[in-house]
């Protein structure tokens, strides 16, 4: 059994009441302290205003709020186009007129030094050429040596295009030089040299027209072939005789007008062949005088 004595609350006696003695100060002494409390609220929240505006400050100082620009919209750029530059076409100009000096060189060389082995004044018909009075189908032709020229009139029943050989044998490398004039005529037509004229009837033909433009063809197995298309040139006489020279060497043929040089061109379908004066007409019913003079002739 538990011998532990119990405890009765009933049992204690009554104690003597309790006198609290500071009662009537401690009201003052906490007056006191809330207004002390209240102050030291006041300074810290100016302070920490103060402190807050000095932070602000600091922060924008250091990091502005971005001031709004006007940005243009970006347009786009254009791909790079080819545009020749003043240099390029100087260069281009220069370059063409190295070549025209080199092949007029050539030209001067092969009338120097090449041999001649036929000219023509035609101060009389020593050399036989063809003078005749024709109908042919295609045109009505005359053609006579006369007042030291080789003139030749022709009244077109057709588009056609005639020619008179040299008297001289085939050649393949050639300087060949001369003189010629448009005179009265109607129409469009060309006029000119064929060379190489082999035994099938191939040739080349160089021309220029009444339209002041220059070509060279080539009629192989009955067709014809642009070898430097119809052009304009700027060096060919209107209503005045216009030199004409040709230099073939091999397949390489060198064109002049009036001495200057307009083109060249590489065709070696035509070796060798005889050579002749030219003329065309376009169309029926036109007609047409052309002059041929001062013909020279080399070989190498």
């Amino acid at each position: 059994m538990d011998n532990t004595p119990i405890f009765n609350p009933s049992d204690q006696q009554a104690e003597t009441p309790y006198v609290d003695d500071e009662a009537p100060t401690r009201g003052v002494r906490l007056a006191i302290l809330g207004f002390g409390l209240v102050v030291c609220c006041a300074f810290s929240a100016f302070g920490f205003i103060r402190y807050q505006s000095n932070v602000l400050s600091f922060y924008e100082s250091f990091f502005p709020t971005p001031t709004a620009t006007f940005t243009p919209t970006q347009t786009p750029t254009h791909t790079a186009t080819f545009t020749p530059t003043l240099n390029l076409l100087a260069t281009r100009a220069f370059n063409a007129t190295n070549t025209a000096l080199a092949f007029e060189a050539t030209a001067s060389h092969a009338a120097s030094e090449w041999q001649e082995i036929f000219s023509e004044t035609f101060d009389n018909n020593s050399h036989r050429w063809d003078e005749y009075t024709i109908d042919t189908g295609y045109a009505k032709s005359t053609s006579k040596v006369e007042d030291s020229k080789y003139r030749w009139e022709a009244v077109a029943q057709k588009g056609f295009i005639d020619w008179v050989p040299f008297p001289i044998k085939s050649l393949d490398d050639f300087f060949l030089s001369l003189e010629v004039s448009l005179g009265d005529h109607t129409g469009s037509n060309d006029y000119g040299i064929i060379f190489r004229r082999d035994a099938q009837g191939n040739f080349y033909y160089f021309a220029i027209d009444s339209d002041h433009i220059y070509s060279l063809f080539k009629y192989y197995a009955g067709g014809w072939t642009a070898l430097i298309d119809r052009t304009p040139s700027s060096v060919i006489k209107k209503e005045e005789p216009n030199r004409l020279t040709v230099i073939a060497e091999g397949d390489h043929f060198i064109l002049f007008i009036n001495d200057h040089f307009v083109a060249e061109k590489h065709d070696d379908w035509i070796e060798k062949g005889t050579v002749a004066l030219a003329i065309e007409i376009f169309e029926p019913d036109q007609e047409a005088t052309f002059e041929f003079d001062n013909i020279v002739l080399r070989t190498k």
